[in-house]
């Protein structure tokens, strides 16, 4: 049975040895001038005690992150550097991959075991607890990694926006210099602007629906965080100007959709309407 204490240090060894390796042929006193650098300074003794796996050399949360901000690796790499395959004790007595080791710390995946299954193949599996504890106990990550998403998405479609509006508007400036257009038949090259005036102008609406799709995700994302006491990465809800658009975008959607509601229902069998 693993101990209190030796698990603790075998988590140190763990990171001991991913800090001797990622150091590579820089010395001990490269490192500690780095962590200086950072604002941390770690002594060369006192890394080299981490380092040996010398009695009581215990790594602190301070020291783990600024060993991997020196070594220029995410922490999570220090923890756990044999992703993503190595089998780690996560827990005393309890193993997993080291992949879903980072997972769970990171909060990304429930807490996961690895062993064998019913069939005797070896594979990660977790318990209803642990789904729950993840869900629950995880709503803080999960809303943030949502919001960070959304608003990479929101930025992707509000590029495309302006490159077809970009690109009608100057279809548009082309025709109109056209000479004549209005009282003779379009030449071959003013039906090919007029076409792609009209494909930019869909793609346009496209876009629109989607940006307001993504703003309605937002809002109720910000709202959500806001219930739990979080602090979203911008004030969009506190903000008028953008608390309007977001009710703009999500009374026009709405809109949207009854408008398509009510078309089916024009469109429907009327033999089906009248049973």
């Amino acid at each position: 049975m693993t101990s209190e204490k030796t698990w603790g240090r075998d988590q140190t060894q763990q990171a001991a040895d991913a800090i001797r390796h990622l150091r590579g042929d820089n010395t001990v006193q490269w490192l500690a001038d780095r962590t200086s650098e950072l604002g941390f300074p770690i002594s060369r003794s006192r890394i080299s005690d981490i380092e040996r796996g010398n009695r009581g050399a215990l790594l602190s949360v301070a020291e783990l992150v600024i060993l991997a901000k020196a070594l220029a690796v995410p922490p999570l790499l220090l923890l756990y550097p044999g992703v993503p395959g190595e089998v780690v004790e996560v827990i005393p007595e309890v193993r997993t991959l080291a992949i879903a080791a980072a997972q769970w710390f990171s909060g990304e995946q429930p807490f996961q075991h690895y062993g064998p299954d019913p069939d005797g193949k070896m594979n990660l599996t977790y318990w209803g607890d642990d789904l729950r504890a993840q869900y629950e106990g995880g709503v803080n990550l999960r809303l943030a990694r949502e919001e960070q998403t959304i608003r990479s998405n929101i930025q992707r479609l509000e590029q495309a926006r302006r490159e077809w509006a970009m690109k009608k508007a100057a279809d548009v400036e082309e025709l109109r210099r056209s000479p004549g257009i209005e009282q003779r038949a379009w030449t071959y090259e003013e039906s090919q602007l007029a076409a792609e005036t009209a494909l930019a102008n869909r793609e346009i609406m496209t876009l629109d629906r989607e940006l307001d799709g993504q703003m309605e995700r937002l809002y109720e994302n910000l709202v959500r965080q806001k219930e739990l006491g979080m602090k979203p990465s911008a004030d969009d809800i506190d903000d008028p100007v953008t608390r309007q658009r977001f009710l703009t975008a999500i009374e026009r959607g709405r809109a949207k959709i009854q408008e398509l509601v009510d078309g089916l229902e024009r469109h429907r069998d009327p033999g089906e309407s009248n049973q």
